[in-house]
């Protein structure tokens, strides 16, 4: 079968806002229009995008923290190429995979040791959902608890948190025991919600990614019987002063969160 991707690139790239407005979505390409965002990139390297005429742009949005460590990272493009050339048997349905067990082995040397299992999937949203299907078998505990200002994602139970319930609460009717929220660094509200014993997990991730200040979170839930879930690796870093120590290889949130869940999505 002939197909040649980087022909039809070529030949049609600059047709991108008319195959969107055509096919996708029309009221996207009408904002960036107003906005001036209706650019065409040709290309992207390392933190910066490239328009058809080379004229540079530097992406402070990152992809929405996808592209971290840059666009095409020559070694990421290098460990692709190795895939394809290895010829490897993905997606067989009945068979343990090497690279994702690499993958998760590399992962939970990064974790507390407790947590020493990992659960692929696609996306943020349904890393989320994972977790609540992790949480969702507890006699008697219906209820999830987010911050007010957290987003956990855009399904029918995680646009119940937060931010997604303004954006998307005309979509119903929707799951319940997704009502409650408290206010960031609001213990006593926590503590208040929690007591009713009802609640299977606590989310914590703020809108704009900062580290959460509710320090007593995991005392509370533990007290509660509730799961402390955290979303995202940024409430996370490797302690120096402890590896020095006798602890080596130990990661520790930034505010010494201890979560029974953590869901990381992107980099």
């Amino acid at each position: 079968m002939a197909f040649d991707l980087k022909e039809m690139v070529a030949a049609r790239l600059g047709e991108n806002y008319q195959l969107h407005e055509r096919h996708v979505n029309r009221t996207l390409v009408a904002a960036q229009r107003v906005i001036g965002f209706d650019k065409v990139y040709a290309r992207a390297e390392g933190a910066y995008l490239y328009d058809m005429d080379n004229q540079p742009y530097l992406d402070f949005l990152s992809g929405y923290s996808v592209f971290n460590i840059g666009r095409n990272h020559p070694v990421v493009k290098q460990a692709i190429r190795d895939v394809l050339e290895l010829d490897l048997p993905n997606m067989v349905q009945m068979d343990c995979s090497l690279l994702s067990g690499l993958l998760a082995e590399a992962l939970t040397k990064r974790t507390p040791p407790y947590l020493d299992a990992v659960f692929f999937c696609n996306s943020g949203t349904e890393a989320m959902e994972g977790a609540l299907k992790l949480r969702a078998p507890r006699p008697g505990r219906k209820r999830a608890v987010s911050l007010e200002s957290a987003f956990h994602g855009l399904s029918l139970a995680r646009s119940l948190d937060g931010v997604g319930r303004k954006l998307y609460g005309s979509f119903g009717p929707l799951m319940e025991g997704f009502d409650a929220r408290v206010p960031l660094d609001d213990v006593d509200a926590l503590d208040s919600t929690l007591r009713s014993r009802d609640v299977a997990a606590f989310s914590h991730r703020d809108s704009a990614g900062q580290r959460v200040p509710i320090t007593e979170d995991r005392f509370l839930c533990s007290r509660a019987g509730t799961l402390s879930q955290v979303r995202d690796a940024p409430y996370f870093r490797r302690s120096a002063d402890r590896a020095r120590s006798h602890r080596k290889n130990v990661w520790v949130p930034a505010l010494d969160l201890e979560p029974d869940i953590i869901t990381l999505a992107k980099t």
